[in-house]
């Protein structure tokens, strides 16, 4: 709030310190040396001045301990003990941001204290408070020329009281929308990430005697990532530290008078992963070389959820949206996260719950005991509170509401879900824990979920005994737990949404590269087919190296477990590309039975009000495959098909009456590299000839009632291996 009037005292006072700075300015001045320079003893005294007519102790540390931020403003000040804000200084005459052309220098400066939720700009005659890159109020002018006018020099008028006061008394305003809270927090966060960029690079250089940042750089990638540069290093730091923060405020955790660590420690009791996370990036060694954290700690230690949630999930889902949009734009794209609309991820848990019972006979579906789940990529949680939705209404129409708290206990026992980034996991923990707890009264602990910071692509056959002490040993089980899933544990069900991002190679994992100790093969080369190398470079892309750990964990790693089902919505370039052709042969010889909803048929850059997701260009289909056995290699798996036009809202409508044995499913041809297309529907893929024993399908699958396998009405049928439409009939 700008106070438009400050009491006559403070201006008496003001006025005085004013004159005093006015003659020490002006002997400084007339001196060698640069201005700029010169007006920092005198400035230090006004400040010290201001901070005694307010009734609170200042002080101004020099630019030497703010290097980290690359920038170097002149000042950072406390007051009463407590990070307030920072000071730059000009030279005399040159203006504050709202004044000037910026040089290079000035405009990198100005990038990065915008993002400081407050900072004063003066060049001793102008004074100019910016929060979050916003001017509060007017410039403050003094009246008189600072070079000469000595006791003379006075305030114009209020407002430099009002500005020096606002400056030195600020306190952060509890945001009270979660649009509030992202514009507090995502300037800093980004601003973090380059402050631990830039001090890594000076480390590096020898400029740094203690290596903190390289060192924790180092042990991040062997708990959890190890192919992390370090610039994801910075990113990963950045978040964490920022949703940590955000979850303590979400328990109630007080930070006033705390230090980092003990905010960790008692985050740690309900939440081990991210608590230990904030302790281990932010320990002793760190906390006094940050000059973020602390105005980060400071922002966020006002939050009070109950003034900015409804009390539902939805929340915290819309603050990661939001977040990452004002964060890193760029980064959402780059790493393919985006929101996955409720319409879909309902209609896709639904639809794979009917599979379970229909093709599979497991008549609870989700409910079922013996259906483990996993969510590769979960982001903030969406299909896997959509899985916990459906279980509770199966069970509360089966057997009572009061029998909803322990089945959802069981639940958690084989509900997995993964995720890389620090800053969504901590919002999926949150959304579920929420909804357990208010929806459904269920208590499920910490250590009876299976969420987990990992890398999925990672191989699961490195050691992961790492001895790096006590201090990480709940990152290390964390990263060994979920090893485990993925070497040892059978999976009935992948369903998700995975990251998209077009050449990736060299980001697969051992999905791309192969493990020397896994007993397999390089998996990926499951999806690649003779003569067509010079197409498959678009395997490089992480929804492929996804589809490829689904399919290989529910299909390939247990034998003994061969059935099961793989759901993704993804772009739709396997269904027709060339270079998928090998994909589209692994998934008709290994699935029974396959769905493909084309939700782009308007093609590539469809009008926005036709997109499920707004800010996606690309077309996009939802993927489901099923296997209800062992499986015949020889017989191509049965692929229906089904296109939805119109708008985005029609486009919902649709999903929600679509069943999996609708009338609206036309069958795709046959043909091991063929189009996932009807032939009816378009013209097919001119794919260039495949040489060898794999060009020519196998008979059509008959129908198997034992496994559910119902035959469909005969509809378009294509001579097997040919991609010649002529054929279709």
């Amino acid at each position: 709030m700008v106070e438009a009037n400050p009491p006559k005292s403070l201006l008496d006072k003001a006025a005085k310190a004013v004159a005093r700075f006015g003659k020490a300015a002006a002997v400084k001045l007339k001196g060698d040396g640069q201005p700029e320079d010169q007006l920092r003893a005198p400035l230090e005294r006004l400040f010290a001045d201001m901070g005694e007519a307010l009734g609170v102790s200042v002080v101004m540390i020099g630019e030497t301990s703010l290097a980290s931020l690359g920038v170097r403003p002149d000042y950072a000040v406390d007051v009463a003990g407590a990070r307030v804000g920072y000071v730059e200084l000009k030279a005399p005459g040159r203006g504050v941001p709202s004044t000037w052309t910026p040089n290079k220098h000035e405009k990198a400066q100005w990038e990065k204290l915008r993002l400081l939720p407050n900072v004063l700009y003066t060049d001793g005659s102008l004074w100019a408070l910016y929060r979050n890159g916003e001017l509060v109020g007017q410039i403050a002018r003094l009246n008189g020329d600072i070079r000469t006018a000595g006791g003379r020099l006075a305030p114009l008028d209020g407002e430099f009281a009002r500005v020096i006061s606002e400056f030195l008394l600020w306190r952060p305003d509890p945001p009270r929308t979660v649009g509030q809270l992202v514009q507090a927090v995502a300037g800093l966060c980004k601003l973090l990430r380059s402050e631990v960029l830039e001090t890594i690079g000076r480390e590096r250089r020898g400029e740094e005697r203690q290596k903190v940042f390289t060192e924790l750089s180092r042990d991040w990638r062997k708990l959890l990532f190890p192919g992390l540069t370090q610039e994801e290093f910075a990113d990963a730091y950045a978040q964490t530290v920022t949703f940590a923060l955000l979850l303590a405020r979400v328990e109630g955790i007080a930070f006033e008078g705390q230090s980092l660590g003990q905010i960790a420690a008692q985050l740690g009791k309900n939440h081990s992963l991210m608590g230990k996370a904030l302790a281990v990036l932010t320990h002793d060694a760190v906390e006094g070389r940050s000059v973020v954290v602390e105005t980060l700690k400071r922002v966020i230690g006002v939050v009070d959820w109950d003034q900015i949630t409804d009390g539902s999930a939805d929340s915290y889902l819309y603050l990661y949206e939001h977040f990452l949009e004002a964060y890193d734009p760029e980064l959402r794209k780059q790493s393919g996260s985006y929101y996955t609309p409720n319409e879909v991820v309902s209609f896709m848990v639904r639809f794979v719950d009917d599979i379970l019972r229909v093709r599979f006979g497991r008549e609870g579906g989700f409910a079922a005991d013996d259906v483990v789940v996993v969510d590769p990529a979960m982001g903030t949680g969406t299909f896997l509170l959509n899985i916990v939705d459906t279980v509770a209404r199966t069970v509360e129409e089966e057997e009572g509401k009061g029998a909803v708290p322990g089945r959802l206990k069981k639940l958690f026992g084989r509900l997995v879900g993964m995720e890389r980034q620090a800053g969504p996991y901590a919002v999926a923990e949150l959304r579920l824990n929420q909804a357990l707890k208010s929806t459904y009264g269920a208590e499920i602990s910490e250590k009876d979920q299976k969420l987990y910071v990992t890398d999925t692509l990672d191989s699961p056959f490195e050691n992961t005994h790492l001895d790096l002490g006590s201090l990480y040993e709940p990152i290390v089980r964390a990263r060994q737990e979920a090893n485990h899933i993925k070497r040892e544990t059978p999976v009935q069900v992948v369903i998700g949404n995975p990251p998209y991002r077009e050449r990736a190679k060299g980001l697969g994992g051992w999905i791309e590269q192969g493990a020397d100790n896994s007993g397999h093969d390089v998996p990926l080369r499951a999806f690649k087919a003779p003569g067509l190398g010079r197409y498959e470079y678009v395997l490089a892309n992480l929804y492929v190296y996804f589809w490829r750990w689904a399919t290989w964990k529910v299909f390939d790693a247990h034998p003994e477990h061969p059935s099961g089902i793989v759901a993704f919505i993804t772009t739709s370039g396997y269904t027709t590309g060339p270079g998928f052709a090998g994909m589209r042969e692994y998934l008709r010889r290994t699935a029974d039975e396959g769905w493909i909803i084309d939700l782009s048929p308007e093609g590539h850059r469809p009008d926005v009000p036709t997109r499920v997701f707004p800010g996606v260009q690309h077309p996009l289909c939802i993927g489901i495959f099923a296997r209800y056995g062992a499986g015949n290699r020889q017989a191509p798996a049965r692929i229906h098909h089904v296109s939805i036009a119109g708008l985005r809202a029609e486009k919902f409508a649709r999903l929600a009456e679509l069943t999996v044995d609708g009338p609206e499913w036309a069958d795709c041809p046959t043909g091991w590299h063929d189009r996932l297309q009807p032939c009816g529907g378009g013209r097919l893929a001119e794919l260039p000839r495949a040489r060898g024993p794999h060009a020519l399908a196998g008979p059509r699958r008959q129908a198997e009632p034992h496994l559910g396998i119902r035959p469909k009405p005969r509809g378009f049928a294509c001579a097997l291996g040919t991609t010649d439409q002529s054929t279709c009939r």
